[in-house]
């Protein structure tokens, strides 16, 4: 069994890009002049595909672990001939 974790953070980034992609997704149908018609897909997932990275960085979107950021000293023994 596969078991994800999701940090907070990393759940806001996803939602807020979905919500940022269904506004463009609903733009593009109502922007353009002519008959009704269906949105641009295409866009709308890079839209949201775009969201998500800029955001991974801004916010540092990782795998839900918490690092502390030291890394471990090699230890040194010092012992005679």
């Amino acid at each position: 069994m596969i078991s994800l974790q999701f940090s907070a953070e990393n759940a806001v980034v996803v939602l807020l890009s979905c919500l940022i992609g269904m506004i463009v997704y609903r733009h593009s149908r109502d922007s353009h002049a002519g008959p009704q018609a269906k949105g641009d897909l295409a866009t709308a997932i890079a839209a949201v595909a775009t969201t998500i990275l800029v955001l991974s960085f801004l916010f540092g979107m990782g795998d839900g672990s918490k690092s502390t950021g030291e890394e471990p000293q090699p230890t040194v023994s010092a012992s005679g001939p």
